[in-house]
């Protein structure tokens, strides 16, 4: 049985993706695909030369957003690297822009670990016992049920997490959490193991995202994650959450956020 909590110590050597796109991306979070090969084979080179006492370096992928199957797919097939992608089960199919069942299960078939990502994306700390529920086993179940495959790792929304949703994904069935502190490798609480991740975004060069995987100079990282950390406990998630869509530029992101129009409606 896992211990009630230990802690590895070092910076995180996951990293965590959102959209690629073919040309430089306004959003933060975004990564233009010729980047994005840049990355992926820096990080194969780091992963052939890595020691035994150090953990490869992993990618992952949040929301399944249809340019990570159009973009990110065909670099990570041609340099043999495999990723997790994380889904917004209630968006596929359902969201224009997103993933497919099909093309889910195409990556799941090549190799790559399909988990999940919440229900409809809502912040977990947020919600009420009764969504909290639904965002879990629904999506953990919907998932399971369209891919044929064991679903027990879920990437909290927003990197929201504590005790509760803790406890709500150990009754569930989840096994492992990851979140957005890159300033924890890894740790364990209630039979879960934590992983946090680093957010790439458009201005990482790959010099850069080998660096902080390797924990060089990371001075002014800490202190702009602390200041973030600090300005969510002062503003609140949701002034802090409209603060961040506006600086990331996030309504100019590839997300199309409304449901698809059925085909008899469209004219």
């Amino acid at each position: 049985m896992s211990p009630a909590r230990s802690k590895k110590s070092g910076v995180a050597r996951n990293l965590a993706y959102h959209e690629v796109t073919a040309a430089e991306p306004l959003y933060l979070y975004g990564v233009s695909a010729n980047r994005f090969k840049m990355h992926v084979q820096r990080i194969s080179q780091m992963n052939s030369i890595s020691s035994a006492s150090a953990s490869p370096v992993q990618i992952s992928f949040d929301d399944g957003h249809a340019s990570q199957f159009e973009f990110a797919l065909p670099v990570l097939q041609e340099f043999s690297v495999k990723a997790q992608f994380f889904i917004t089960a209630g968006w596929t199919e359902k969201r224009n822009g997103y993933m497919s069942w099909a093309q889910l299960a195409e990556l799941a078939a090549l190799g790559h670990d399909v988990q999940a990502h919440g229900w409809s994306h809502k912040l977990l700390t947020q919600c009420s016992d009764d969504e909290l529920e639904e965002e879990l086993k629904r999506s953990k179940g919907e998932m399971e049920n369209h891919l044929g495959k064991k679903v027990d790792a879920l990437s909290a929304p927003g990197g929201r997490c504590n005790k509760r949703v803790l406890a709500a994904c150990t009754r569930i069935g989840y096994r492992c959490i990851f979140t957005s502190d890159p300033w924890s490798e890894r740790e364990c609480q209630q039979d879960i193991d934590i992983f946090g991740r680093w957010m790439v975004t458009r201005q990482m060069n790959e010099i850069r995202l080998g660096n902080m995987v390797e924990g060089k100079g990371l001075g002014f990282q800490h202190a702009k994650y602390l200041m973030k950390e600090t300005a969510k406990k002062v503003l609140g998630d949701r002034a802090y959450q409209s603060l961040w869509r506006s600086l990331s530029r996030k309504n100019e992101s590839l997300e199309r956020t409304e449901e698809k129009t059925p085909d008899s409606a469209r004219i």
